[in-house]
């Protein structure tokens, strides 16, 4: 009996020992567990803090590389911008150095023949031919402040000291006069002057201006036609009322059209004639159009004579 109750406290004693064993070993167990998951979450909290600082390095190499790219644009477009004005300046001095020499050659045939002119009528005594240097005198004069007058239009034009009044204007009315004070030179050269002008017909127009055009336009078609005539016309096309200036004059070669309203510039075929101009009348025109919100444009074949054609929003009369 006494072996029996020694057996199993001995028994006892064993599953004591291997339990307190299980126990350690199930501590030392959590012991590693919790010590690989510490490791594991330090890693974890290490890669974060690399992941972050590494981040924060892109975040800040891609804000300094934007804002490189960013002064380089600035400078890139400080360069253009400053090329371009310093190309404009080159523009405008060319233009000036330009205008200044056609000026000057455009002044001195008629200043030349002037004082010519009043040379030879101090010695000549024959009355007929006072009379006829007199008129010549008189027409270099006449081209002379013409030249002028266009000369000092254009610079007031580019200085920009010209602004148009715009009001409605009957342009009907305007039209005929224009038709009626250019009839004469018609007649004088034997050419048809027609007419095809649409009645009551207004626009918003500076009527100053407007005169002007019409006097260089028709102007032109008179002086530069030797042989048919002149058309001017006036319709309402599309809500726009259209200006037409035709002739059976020189005509324009294709590689002048582009040219043709630019200051000082002569086509080839009037260039070659014995018609004098100064070259300005036909850009002060585009200019004046413009600033009074119209259109002016050509149509024309070298020997076949031009069309020259101006528009306006037309004036509703009904209003």
């Amino acid at each position: 009996m006494s072996d029996s109750a020694e057996a199993e406290s001995m028994l006892r004693k064993a599953d004591a020992s291997q339990y307190t064993i299980a126990v350690a070993e199930a501590e030392n167990k959590v012991k590693r567990i919790q010590s690989k998951e510490a490791a594991r979450e330090a890693t974890i909290q290490r890669q974060r803090v690399i992941n972050l600082s590494f981040g924060i390095a892109i975040a800040v190499f891609v804000g300094l590389f934007s804002l490189l790219l960013y002064q380089l644009k600035l400078l890139s477009d400080l360069r253009k911008t400053l090329t371009e004005e310093r190309d404009q300046a080159e523009r405008k001095a060319q233009l000036r150095r330009e205008t200044l020499n056609a000026v000057v050659h455009e002044l001195r045939t008629p200043m030349n023949a002037i004082v010519s002119l009043a040379e030879l009528i101090k010695l000549e005594d024959d009355p007929n031919e006072v009379r006829s240097m007199t008129d010549l005198l008189q027409k270099s004069s006449t081209r002379l402040l013409g030249i002028t007058n266009n000369v000092l239009t254009f610079s007031r034009l580019e200085e920009g000291s010209i602004e148009p009044v715009l009001r409605p204007e009957n342009l009907t009315h305007l039209l005929e006069d224009i038709a009626k004070l250019l009839s004469p030179q018609a007649t004088v050269k034997q050419l048809e002057f027609t007419r095809e002008i649409e009645q009551d017909v207004c626009a918003s127009v500076d009527r100053s201006m407007m005169e002007i055009v019409l006097m260089n336009l028709v102007g032109n078609a008179l002086k530069y036609t030797k042989v048919g005539g002149v058309h001017l016309a006036m319709m309402r096309k599309q809500g726009d009322v259209h200006i037409v200036v035709k002739d059976t004059g020189l005509g324009i070669a294709e590689v002048d059209r582009d040219k043709i309203f630019e200051p000082f510039f002569q086509s080839h075929a009037s260039a070659e004639s014995t018609i004098e101009g100064s070259g300005l009348g036909l850009s002060i025109s585009k200019h004046y159009v413009e600033q009074m919100q119209g259109r002016i444009w050509l149509e024309s074949e070298l020997g076949e004579g031009s069309t020259f054609t101006i528009a306006f929003k037309a004036l509703d009369q009904s209003r």
